[in-house]
């Protein structure tokens, strides 16, 4: 019995020393910056979202911040970060751009004013299929506390 508790401890040493030694953050400094599939956004801004720059030690922890914080721009369909041989290298593919929105079948200014006030997706800004359909449930609470419980919305892209 002796023997076996020593042996679980030799075991839950070796275990504790992996995990210790193994997960420790690894941190490259970046010397190049490489951004690739940005067509409207400029690669400065991209490099500003992600308030990253020349000579920035970034560990795994720093690459999931980045990715954030390019995807809470909701410019961005996809984003990919990694680093490569001391560079770090962006690529994302924008989402298109909204050239206008178009409420038809109400009448009313007022329940078009305030349909527009509820709506996330404006003209000219970039479109998110999320952020449409929160809109549409949007509008559907608008128009149902407003006593049309039956309206229908459609998307025409």
């Amino acid at each position: 019995m002796r023997l076996f508790v020593s042996n679980h401890k030799i075991n839950l040493l070796v275990i504790f020393f992996y995990l210790t030694f193994t997960s420790l953050p690894r941190a490259e400094i970046v010397t190049e910056i490489d951004i690739v599939g940005n067509k409207r956004i400029s690669s400065e801004t991209i490099k500003m979202f992600a308030n990253v720059s020349l000579n920035d030690d970034l560990s795994e922890n720093d690459l999931n911040i980045i990715l954030k914080k390019l995807y809470d721009t909701n410019f961005f369909d996809l984003v990919s970060v990694k680093i490569t041989n001391k560079k770090l290298s962006i690529i994302v593919k924008e989402n298109p751009v909204i050239q206008n929105i178009d409420f038809r079948g109400i009448k009313a200014q007022k329940i078009l004013e305030g349909l527009k006030k509820n709506t996330t997706l404006k003209s000219r800004s970039s479109f998110n299929e999320i952020l449409l359909e929160k809109d549409k449930n949007e509008i559907k609470i608008f128009l149902k506390d407003l006593g049309y419980y039956f309206s229908k919305i459609e998307k025409k892209i």
